[in-house]
């Protein structure tokens, strides 16, 4: 979304040097949009993951899930499948 609306700024103030009037100018418009969409995408949900793992480790999580009545062996079977998986994708 922040994308979209930037975008849409930029375009607001030089609309006048970039575009002659007459022209249907959308195709330009949204293939600019299109461009930045997965860099966008890839930079939020990257901001996601570090703020969900900064909370976990802020919260001292790791301690309660070692306090939990069920085996450390279990525990650390899970832990390895989750980042075996994670760092394969």
């Amino acid at each position: 979304m922040g994308v979209v609306s930037l975008t849409g700024v930029h375009y607001a103030v030089s609309f006048e040097e970039m575009f002659h009037t007459g022209v249907n100018n959308w195709p330009y418009l949204i293939q600019n949009i299109n461009f930045l969409l997965i860099p966008a995408l890839i930079l939020g949900l990257t901001l996601i993951a570090s703020l969900m793992t900064g909370m976990e480790h802020q919260g001292n999580t790791w301690k309660q899930l070692l306090a939990m009545p069920v085996p450390r062996v279990k525990i650390r079977k899970q832990v390895h499948l989750a980042h075996r998986i994670l760092t394969h994708l």
